[in-house]
């Protein structure tokens, strides 16, 4: 949700309906698979709007652009008059590797498809004081700080990760270090973590990524553990962006709900409540399904 050309094409569907301009959007698989059963939360709350989210759509969507934009014209502007050029082929039930074509860097940030798969979870770093990599050649698929403790970090991962073995996922987090480029900690070696996804290729790679792996989920869970085992080094950061110059509140711009950051406080505190229990309702939309039905355009 927080990647902004879908909302540069949000408010390009809003000036064509309102000029009475044809709009025709050229449409490009989602990268991680339109499976919507994947989709992820929170849904995005009307004090949470900005640049990086103007609607109430989940952090991971498991929509095209072209499907976006239709539920958007069925939603806001029923006048405006939409085409959409559909993908040849496309099987929206697989992630990217599934399509058979190279990737092609969508920003500097996202050189390839493993920083793709990790970026709705590990951008939530980007409102913190760690890095998440920027000018390396896995952003997001890692962050750190030059305080991090890998090892405590993983320790404190384990319970997670064996919840997840118990239903079959590969993935496996690794210390590292690693120089960022760009943002916080530029130019100074970080301790961190990686993020792998142990398959055998890629038919099984683009299986995993659009059916159990929770990017948003684990963006959480990670925070919470990098907050309750780092307390004295741990902090918020400000952002400052065009939209938003000042940085403010950068967190609940990008999950979209201004109460996740309360709850991470509290879960991260010796004895406090289960992140678990809160997570469930941020990283879930089971109305979504019903609601985007009428906008699909592919095979699911």
């Amino acid at each position: 949700r927080f990647y902004t050309y879908a909302w540069t094409l949000w408010h390009l569907v809003h000036a064509c309906g309102e000029a009475r301009v044809p709009l025709m959007v050229l449409d490009r698989p989602n990268p991680l698979s339109g499976v919507i059963a994947s989709a992820e939360g929170p849904m995005l709350q009307p004090d949470c709007r900005s640049f990086i989210g103007e609607d109430d759509v989940p952090v991971r969507h498991s929509l095209t652009l072209g499907e976006l934009a239709r539920l958007w014209q069925r939603e806001h502007v029923p006048e405006l008059e939409l085409h959409v050029m559909t993908c040849r082929g496309y099987d929206a039930t697989g992630a990217w590797p599934a399509t058979g074509c190279r990737w092609v860097a969508t920003s500097p940030a996202m050189p390839s498809f493993t920083s793709a798969i990790w970026y709705p979870g590990t951008c939530l770093f980007e409102a913190t004081n760690l890095s998440v990599g920027r000018g390396t050649a896995t952003p997001f698929a890692q962050v750190g700080a030059p305080w991090l403790d890998s090892g405590r970090l993983i320790d404190a991962l384990t319970p997670h990760l064996a919840h997840d073995a118990a239903r079959c996922s590969p993935l496996r987090v690794h210390p590292c270090r690693f120089t960022p480029a760009q943002g916080p900690h530029a130019q100074e070696a970080c301790h961190g973590v990686r993020f792998e996804l142990a398959v055998a290729d890629d038919r099984d790679l683009a299986e995993v990524v659009a059916r159990s792996v929770r990017p948003v989920a684990w963006g959480l869970t990670l925070l919470a553990e990098v907050m309750a085992t780092h307390p004295e080094s741990f902090a918020w950061a400000r952002y400052p962006t065009a939209a938003n110059p000042q940085g403010e509140d950068h967190l609940a711009r990008l999950i979209g709900d201004a109460r996740v950051a309360t709850a991470l406080q509290a879960a991260s505190v010796v004895g406090g409540p289960s992140l678990g229990a809160s997570a469930t309702g941020w990283t879930s939309a089971p109305a979504w399904a019903e609601r985007t039905a009428p906008v699909l355009l592919y095979p699911r």
